[in-house]
């Protein structure tokens, strides 16, 4: 699946490998961004027994970058702005265990429906506690003047400020 950023042009969740964080990325032209190898993730409960088990509403998961073994980590990016554990994200761990790759599922709008199906908005909360004994949201940048877009894992979840994510299926 790829998640899809709610605000502004169409983009999609990306990781980069010359650049030490994940980024939200347009398609080129002619191109679904569903289509983008670097787009593709994979939702995972993370107390599942089975990998086929519906995801729902308020699951912890983890958000596994393509067929890779790699997770993304609420606290593992850095650039020259940013050093790890500042809550910049990247899908480099290896480790699922670890809290900082550990996201709570939420629906970003009210509903009685409990599974998250393709074409939801999502919001994602991670477990991490960044250094003011914060949980943040999994938020793109939506600047147009900054060519970046860099990924973060902070911010307040409860507006529509970057942390809305739609769920489309990739093939």
């Amino acid at each position: 699946m790829s998640l899809v950023a709610n605000r502004g042009e169409k983009r999609y969740l990306s990781t980069e490998m010359d650049v030490h964080y994940t980024v939200t990325k347009a398609a080129p032209p002619g191109i679904s961004g569903a289509q983008l190898p670097t787009a593709k993730w994979q939702i995972l409960p993370v107390n599942a027994t089975d990998m086929e088990e519906i995801v729902k509403v308020g699951d912890v998961v983890l958000l596994k970058r393509g067929s890779s073994q790699k997770y993304l980590d609420a606290q593992s990016g850095r650039d020259d702005e940013y050093y790890p554990g500042d809550g910049l994200t990247s899908a480099d761990e290896s480790d699922p265990q670890k809290e900082s790759v550990k996201w709570k599922l939420e629906l970003a709008y009210d509903t009685d429906r409990k599974e998250i199906v393709e074409g939801d908005f999502v919001k994602l909360q991670t477990l991490w506690q960044n250094s003011d004994n914060e949980y943040g949201y999994l938020q793109g940048e939506f600047d147009p003047k900054e060519p970046k877009q860099r990924v973060f894992s902070f911010g307040n979840g409860r507006r529509d400020n970057g942390s809305n994510w739609k769920i489309t299926r990739t093939s």
